[in-house]
């Protein structure tokens, strides 16, 4: 007698998990607001469709769609953007570099798209006439492309890279400071620790450097400073557990500057997002 009920309840819910999937596809994205989020409009193609403006061939493809329509009486230009999910510059591990997508076509009167340079290849611009509705079509390079989708205003666009920016000279300062700092205790002390610290220091510099293309490292230079951050920084770690334990007071000194240094570092290179959220838990933001 169980086993009908059963049935009968995957069966219902999977018919609702139907349903609720095309109310949503149903919905276009209004673009009334400076940043809308679409991840949740998104829908896969499973037919080819037709791609109008590309860039670059795509290694496996994978089509995206979502719906947008222009709710007001006045044009609108909207900057489309994907945040990888990784996590910052170590997403070099494991997430793939470059452009996220490599085509774009629109369907619908009164729109129009033309890719752009962005922060992580190409972007692209969409321009919507008053109350035009319309279908934007994605091609990414490869099925395992995934992060947040943004359509940005582009004044606020502008604003958020000029933060973005500010912050990351900020933390590079910070991190210059820290690495003069070790390296000047390493020199004057002859100690192992600190120079071993300061040198983590400037490869997690290296990794933001990089990571916000302000440096060229490309795949392969991200990696190796990912890769000499966590050996050198391991390496700082286990000199200073061998240290005996009537340590001196520069000693102590140059112990806690190290690990504050480190850390500080590691942060910077997780991310702006991950290091703006807790430097605003720590100072109570």
């Amino acid at each position: 007698m169980m086993a009908p009920i059963w049935r009968l309840l995957l069966v219902a819910a999977a018919v609702f998990a139907a349903v609720a999937q095309n109310h949503a596809r149903a919905q276009a994205v209004p673009l009334e607001h400076p940043v809308a989020e679409i991840s949740i409009a998104l829908r896969e193609l499973q037919s080819k469709p037709e791609i109008v403006a590309g860039i670059a061939p795509a290694d496996r493809p994978r089509w995206l769609a979502f719906d947008v329509v222009n709710p007001v009486d006045a044009p609108i230009l909207r900057r489309l953007d994907l945040e990888p999910a990784s996590i910052g510059p170590f997403g070099s591990f494991w997430a793939a570099r470059g452009s996220p997508w490599v085509a774009i076509s629109v369907q619908g009167e009164g729109v129009s798209a033309a890719m752009i340079p962005g922060r992580e290849g190409y972007t692209a611009d969409i321009r919507l006439e008053p109350k035009a509705k319309a279908t934007v079509i994605l091609q990414l390079r490869n099925v395992e492309v995934e992060g947040a989708w943004r359509l940005w205003q582009p004044q606020a666009w502008d604003k958020t890279i000029a933060q973005a920016m500010m912050l990351r000279g900020l933390f590079a300062g910070a991190l210059i400071a820290a690495a003069a700092w070790l390296t000047g205790l390493a020199v004057l002390r002859f100690a192992a620790a600190p120079f071993w610290g300061g040198v983590s220091v400037l490869a997690a510099l290296a990794l933001l450097l990089g990571s916000a293309g302000i440096v060229n490292l490309g795949l392969g230079g991200l990696a190796l400073a990912g890769a000499a951050f966590a050996a050198t920084a391991l390496r700082f770690l286990t000199i200073s557990l061998e240290m005996p334990k009537d340590r001196r007071p520069w000693t102590l000194a140059a112990e806690a500057s190290g690990v504050l240094a480190i850390a500080m570092a590691l942060v910077a290179a997780m991310g702006l997002e991950i290091a703006t959220s807790i430097l605003a838990i720590m100072l109570g933001v």
